[in-house]
């Protein structure tokens, strides 16, 4: 909770960035720990209408794995990356639980690019959608996926364009 306090104070009113929380040198993290830095600076910046991005970098491999544990009891996912020696964010990854309707919507993103509903509701049906997606339906998926951190978000006007976070993210 002191955490995410001073982070909040120290990020103010900050908008349209990526906030990369480094984990470097640290081997270990508890779920506690990691539930109210991680995931309540990432909501907190969600509901201050920031369109700011919470990203895990660096993790060691037990963070991740109690990262992971975590996520997959919350059926929720951060996107978690490198950062190299100019602080450049490199080789993204999830951790947790990707639910299958994000992860048809993620993979139409990495095949369009930046795109926004309206084009997405213009393609033909997903595989494994049950029925074809309007743009509605489209924007929710969107901006579920731009509130977990994974996709920014940029508006022009009344349209809302999403692009990858960290480029190079791939679905494995």
């Amino acid at each position: 909770s002191a955490v995410r306090t001073r982070a909040v104070t120290e990020i103010g009113s900050s908008a349209d960035e990526s906030l990369f929380l480094d984990f470097a040198g640290i081997e270990a993290a508890t779920g506690s720990f990691l539930r109210e830095a991680v995931l309540g600076l990432r909501d907190s910046a969600l509901l201050g209408s920031r369109n700011l991005s919470v990203v895990v970098a660096n993790p060691s491999e037990l963070v991740a794995e109690e990262l992971g544990e975590l996520l997959s009891r919350m059926r929720d996912v951060v996107l978690c990356c490198r950062l190299d020696a100019d602080e450049t964010p490199t080789d993204p990854f999830l951790v947790g639980v990707l639910e299958d309707a994000q992860r048809r919507t993620l993979a139409a993103v990495l095949k369009a690019g930046a795109t926004d509903a309206a084009t997405l509701a213009g393609l033909p049906r997903q595989d494994g959608d049950p029925d074809k997606i309007g743009a509605t339906g489209w924007n929710n998926r969107l901006a579920s996926l731009a509130a977990k951190g994974i996709l920014r978000e940029t508006r022009r006007g009344r349209t809302k364009t999403y692009c990858l976070t960290v480029e190079g993210l791939t679905l494995g």
